[in-house]
């Protein structure tokens, strides 16, 4: 707590500043000839919804006789200002653990629609394997009819064709789980609930 006085001339004037943890609660002292000391709050209280709280120095109740009453405001409102930064980071958590839950739900549908994909992938390329090979039978077969320089080109081709086809078929290179990707934040646009910040 610190006092700042004003100046001394026909009035009496300064600031009483006290401090409660990184909290300031400046309050104005003020008076004249015509009217009372009086000390006003700079600050708002949160639970007001204009207008400040001011002590007035009378009579019948000095002003230092109020300070009891004066520093105790002050400590109830150091109190709600923690109470409400307190709910404040509670909320936040509960924001943060709510969008960690999303992007995790997310990034679950992201791998299941890339092991999805790597399905309808393997089974068009086994299908292929499948058409490759008896094509390349037939082509094989057809090449016995040909002039002998012309019948070992074709059925080296063919025998090209039966070897890539076992290579890329999934039945015989026996591919197993697919690698799923890190998702990028496009890759989980989709999964993720309208309006998520991510």
């Amino acid at each position: 707590m610190h006092f700042q006085p004003g100046g001394r001339n026909a009035y009496d004037r300064g600031r009483l500043v006290i401090r409660i943890d990184w909290d300031d609660f400046p309050l104005d002292l003020y008076g004249d000839r015509k009217t009372a000391l009086r000390l006003t709050t700079t600050e708002r209280h949160p639970s007001r919804r204009r207008g400040n709280d001011t002590w007035t120095d009378t009579p019948e109740r000095p002003l230092h006789k109020q300070l009891g009453e004066i520093f105790t405001f002050i400590e109830q409102w150091a109190d709600l200002l923690l109470a409400q930064r307190e709910r404040e980071r509670q909320q936040e958590l509960e924001r943060r653990r709510k969008r960690d839950l999303a992007e995790a739900e997310a990034g679950k549908q992201f791998a299941e629609q890339f092991r999805r994909k790597t399905i309808a992938a393997r089974i068009s390329e086994v299908a292929f394997a499948e058409d490759a090979r008896a094509y390349a039978q037939a082509l094989a077969a057809s090449a016995d009819g040909l002039e002998a320089g012309r019948s070992a080109e074709v059925k080296a081709w063919a025998s090209w064709i039966t070897r890539y086809a076992d290579a890329v078929d999934p039945l015989l290179t026996m591919a197993g789980m697919p690698q799923v990707p890190n998702p990028s934040r496009d890759d989980l646009r989709e999964f993720l609930p309208r309006g998520h910040w991510y």
